[in-house]
């Protein structure tokens, strides 16, 4: 039994350092969101131990720092939330990296060329408002828009 003991602690400790590898490997990549791992205790019937597990691995989704980047189509998010992207095959995503660009029919697209998606807007009494019972379509800056 103590043979085990040891063995599910080597491999929580691996998976604890590949968490850890991950959060330095991404460290600086915009949108990026660190985790940390939970574990907990393994016990017999009889309340001997017989190791440990690794229950969750949990993302951190606080706030980091904005930064002014002077792209206007760099955008961030403060509070809870993340952006949705749609991929070409239609499947959803979400983010909190905010660093897109137009394509070449103006929608706001990622690195990855997923479109960014969000409710539409009209103008009603001269008031931008949000379509009620609209579906997510993908925001676009109109190309002839000059960049600020």
């Amino acid at each position: 039994m103590a043979f085990s003991q040891a063995i599910s602690g080597l491999n929580v400790a691996s998976s604890h350092l590949d968490i850890i590898g991950n959060n330095i490997a991404n460290s600086a990549t915009f949108g990026f969101k660190s985790a940390t791992a939970s574990f907990a205790d393994v016990y017999a019937g009889s309340g001997v131990g017989l190791g440990v597990i690794l229950t969750a691995i949990q993302q951190n989704f606080s706030d980091g720092s904005i930064t002014k980047t002077n792209r206007v189509t760099d955008l961030a998010i403060s509070g809870g939330g993340f952006f949705r992207v749609q991929d070409t095959n239609g499947d959803i995503f979400y983010t909190r990296n905010g660093q897109f660009n137009k394509n070449a029919k103006g929608q706001l697209v990622n690195p990855q060329g997923m479109v960014v998606t969000g409710y539409p807007v009209a103008t009603i009494n001269s008031i931008p408002t949000i379509q009620p019972g609209s579906s997510p379509a993908p925001i676009i800056i109109p190309i002839d828009m000059n960049e600020c």
